[in-house]
């Protein structure tokens, strides 16, 4: 396949400084602020990782929906939620997809790798369609004990952003250890059109890592992270959330040496996050979201005996979600040559959601005391869980001289229930079994052909199956925003069955003295696609939603990529990138939601490498996106769920400069012409008299710098 990569953001640690005991040596933790870094662009210091995945010029595969500052929603390639299969080591789920997401639990700066394989390619990490694999630094080894420590800060104005990390680490021959904290917060940020959107957050961060080699083969590594994030606001949301906390633990033992040709690792890791939130801020009202619901239900509530002049809506939700599981792998061969992987893991993951939604109702001419009447309901996701065992292997065959190919399968078995007795009578869960049971398969074959020394052909052709979240099978009624317009309800199906996916990719690169470029296409087949049928909750909320998580029998996903870089100078580099996104739900005949429109980007590099400096301005381009989605309607003809996009195009600036190996600076402003634009992805509220639109524009004119001092 064609899959996305981005390293080295945190720094690798070196296995051995050089100059011996007293001489100390460098290390490479620059994360972000790293003045020569491995992709084709020099990313702003982000706040969150999702956000640095869309700032990499090189990377064309991945969209994000801004939830909130902290927590940006991955797209890949159309696949998104439970399609994409996220890990850091052990697997990770959103608690909420709306309130959560797993990149943003992880401090950006110590992460080593991320990568992006946009396709059914992988089978050592679970089973899904696409997959998201974020690499943390390992710990450090020296020939004699050191320890260093690395500080860094970042200020945004456009939405008082301050940002701090702090890294101690050091070690030697036989163990090394990590200890970072990380805290940032900010508030409201500023659209080009002057409007404040609410993204006031506070989050903070820990991580806890000790390595040891007990000999030479056999070496163990531990990491605890925990997340504690307050008071965030989610523009146009019906909730936000008060408090978020994750804790996560890892552990990896590795026997043998995998560079030699053999090894075995045994993973093992539980992450838990818990949150609760409510409706109760103000900015639920500046922003339209409470006071147009209110005015909703007033409106319903006249048809009543008693006239209605207002209302008070009240809403609470909590939750908890927790990932645990194992790894055993086998690495047998040399990666030059033939190699193969092959083991059995295990995932279980435990999930429970719960809303509290009060209505109190006022007739302002009566003489009755307030409320006149109140009621009240909840929403739930009972306490359910799904079991996953499953077996995997790969190979890696040089087939010619100029041609390797790998070969990976693998099975799953997995089952689903939720706890009947937190099902009640008058619920609306659809389907007559609570317990499920699936198969789940992958298989693939990725080629690299060496057509010449410049040109490498890479093909590909991927099965690849996923199973229901468990908000898509057991959800009551849930306030989860899943669509374009945020107010949406979802009543799940315990029947939907699992999607299945054929792909087939096809690239081409080319590698030159001074030009490097690929250009990149895809074809996806799912079969019982997972979508929803719609009702429409009341006419006066126009766009607000009841869904139902329903199968389509068939829906595709292509596109194209294409990137190219040119070394005009010896410091000075032009770029280029292309990105288009298509997807159909072919059984209705409809687009999908949540595609991308086109997308293209244009800029140049200058940079002096002997002189630790170096400046990147570049545009990106963005279509009109007038392929909108509709949805079947439960009752009725199919239903708009989405609206058209304006194109826009914006510009950036980005420099960094080295005052010394140690100290590192890096400045910028993205949205250098403070345009007011609005991403298809992101979130809004249309016209509903007396209340206007509310969009979720992204940041105007948007200043920053960070800087960072190691030792």
């Amino acid at each position: 396949g064609s899959g996305d990569a981005i390293s080295n953001l945190g720094g690798a640690i070196n296995s051995f400084a050089p100059g011996g005991c007293l001489g100390g040596g460098t290390i490479d933790v620059r994360g972000i602020l790293d003045a020569t870094p491995t992709s084709a662009s020099t990313p702003a210091p982000p706040t969150e990782t999702g956000q640095l995945l869309t700032q990499t010029t090189s990377v064309q595969t991945v969209q994000v929906k801004r939830r909130s500052q902290v927590s940006m929603e991955p797209y890949v390639r159309g696949y998104s939620r439970g399609q994409i299969t996220t890990s850091t080591n052990g697997y990770w789920q959103s608690v909420r997809p709306d309130l959560d997401s797993m990149l943003g639990k992880v401090n950006p700066t110590l992460i080593d790798n991320v990568s992006i394989i946009p396709g059914p390619y992988d089978v050592t990490h679970g089973s899904g369609l696409s997959f998201i694999n974020v690499n943390m630094i390992e710990t450090p080894r020296y020939r004699c004990f050191e320890g260093h420590n690395r500080i860094g800060a970042n200020f945004r104005p456009n939405g008082g952003q301050v940002i701090g990390h702090e890294t101690v680490f050091g070690g030697n021959q036989n163990y090394g250890f990590i200890m970072s904290y990380g805290n940032r917060t900010g508030s409201d940020y500023e659209a080009g059109n002057g409007r404040d959107i609410p993204a006031s957050f506070h989050t903070q961060d820990f991580l806890g890592q000790f390595g040891y080699d007990f000999s030479d083969d056999v070496t163990a590594e531990f990491r605890y992270q925990r997340l504690d994030q307050t008071d965030t606001e989610y523009a146009a949301q019906f909730f936000d959330v008060d408090y978020l906390g994750t804790d996560s633990f890892e552990a990896v033992l590795t026997v043998g040496a995998p560079s030699l040709g053999n090894s075995f690792e045994l993973l093992g890791w539980y992450n838990q996050t818990r949150f609760n939130g409510d409706n109760a801020n103000i900015s639920k009202v500046n922003f339209n979201v409470r006071n147009r619901l209110e005015f909703a239900l007033a409106s319903a509530l006249t048809t009543m005996a008693q006239t209605v002049t207002s209302t008070d809506l009240v809403a609470q939700t909590e939750g908890v979600q927790t990932s645990a599981g194992l790894r055993a792998m086998f690495t047998r061969g040399d990666e030059d040559y033939i190699q193969a992987r092959y083991g059995t893991d295990l995932r279980v993951v435990k999930q429970r959601l719960h809303e509290d939604v009060s209505v109190q109702g006022f007739d302002m001419g009566m003489a009755l005391p307030p409320p006149d009447f109140m009621f009240e309901f909840e929403n739930k996701l009972p306490r359910a869980y799904s079991v996953e065992p499953g077996i995997f292997g790969e190979i890696k065959l040089p087939l010619l001289a100029y041609w390797d190919a790998r070969i990976g399968g693998r099975v799953g078995w997995a089952t689903t229930s939720a706890r009947a007795s937190e099902i009640d009578m008058d619920d609306n869960l659809f389907g007559e079994q609570l317990e499920q049971h699936d198969t789940l398969y992958s298989l693939y074959m990725t080629n690299e052909l060496e057509l010449s020394y410049n040109y490498t052909l890479r093909f590909g052709v991927g099965h690849g199956e996923r199973l229901p979240t468990l908000i898509e099978r057991y959800s009551d009624g849930v306030l989860v925003s899943l669509i374009q317009n945020s107010l949406s309800r979802v009543i799940s199906n315990p029947d939907i069955k699992r999607e299945r996916a054929w792909q087939i990719d096809l690239a081409l690169e080319a590698e030159y003295q001074d030009f490097r470029g690929r250009i990149a296409g895809f074809h996806s087949w799912i079969d019982d696609y997972i979508t929803y049928s719609a009702n429409i909750v009341d006419p006066s909320l126009l766009d607000a939603r009841l869904l139902i998580t329903t199968n389509t029998s068939m829906a595709t996903l292509s596109g194209f990529s294409a990137y190219g870089e040119w070394d005009a100078t010896d410091s000075l580099t032009l770029f280029g990138s292309a990105s288009y996104l298509y997807g159909r739900d072919q059984e209705l005949g409809a687009p999908l939601g949540g595609i991308s429109p086109l997308e293209g980007r244009a800029g140049l590099r200058w940079q002096i490498p002997e002189e630790n400096f170096g400046v990147e301005f570049g545009c990106r381009m963005v279509a009109r996106q007038d392929q909108v989605a509709l949805l079947r309607g439960a009752v009725s003809a199919p239903v708009p769920v989405e609206v058209e996009t304006p194109g826009f195009t914006t510009a950036y600036v980005r420099g960094f400069y080295d005052l010394s190996p140690n100290f590192h600076i890096v400045a910028g402003i993205d949205n250098l012409f403070g345009r007011t634009y609005l991403e298809h992805l992101d979130l809004r509220l249309p016209d509903s008299p007396p209340f206007t639109g509310t969009q979720v524009l992204s940041p105007g004119f948007a200043p920053y710098i960070g800087v960072e001092w190691t030792n």
